[in-house]
């Protein structure tokens, strides 16, 4: 496989966290990154990188330490077997979310978004009652004379 880089912002969405948080693990990790990982300017992370912070994620989810992490990566360091098995980029990487996902948004936003429409209707029910309050209130004094005011 050939070596590409990529760049931290891609980086950070393959392994799921925040930008802070990559250079968080940068910096516990640096000793088994590249050169170019560990740069001040123009960090780029070769797939060997990538796979070194992915099992440390990894391995930090499992609840283990920065010390206990280091210690397994300096036990098992990955190798390059290791980089072939990963599936490429663009097809780790989806935009769609999984369709349960969206069932999930769509049960628990339909009620909110009702609710906030009948409030809306309201408002503007309220909206147009006070416009014909305010039409009544511009009207001469003459004509209310004659007229009964709005209800």
């Amino acid at each position: 496989m050939a070596d590409k880089t990529q760049r931290p912002g891609k980086v950070a969405v393959i392994l799921n966290v925040s930008g802070m948080t990559l250079r968080n693990y940068i910096r516990e990790f640096d000793q088994f990154l590249s050169p170019q990982a560990i740069s001040k300017t123009g960090r780029r992370f070769t797939d060997r990188d990538v796979r070194t912070l992915q099992l440390a994620t990894s391995i930090l989810r499992e609840g283990y330490t920065y010390d206990q992490v280091r210690e397994q990566l300096a036990n098992q360091p990955v190798e390059d077997e290791d980089i072939d098995d990963l599936p490429p980029y663009e097809e780790s990487l989806t935009d769609d979310p999984p369709s349960s996902t969206l069932q999930v948004y769509e049960q628990f936003f339909k009620p909110v978004i009702a609710a906030k429409n009948e409030t809306i209707r309201a408002k503007e029910e309220h909206i147009e009652e006070l416009q014909k309050e305010v039409k009544w209130l511009q009207l001469p004094w003459y004509k209310k004379f004659f007229r009964d005011p709005p209800e």
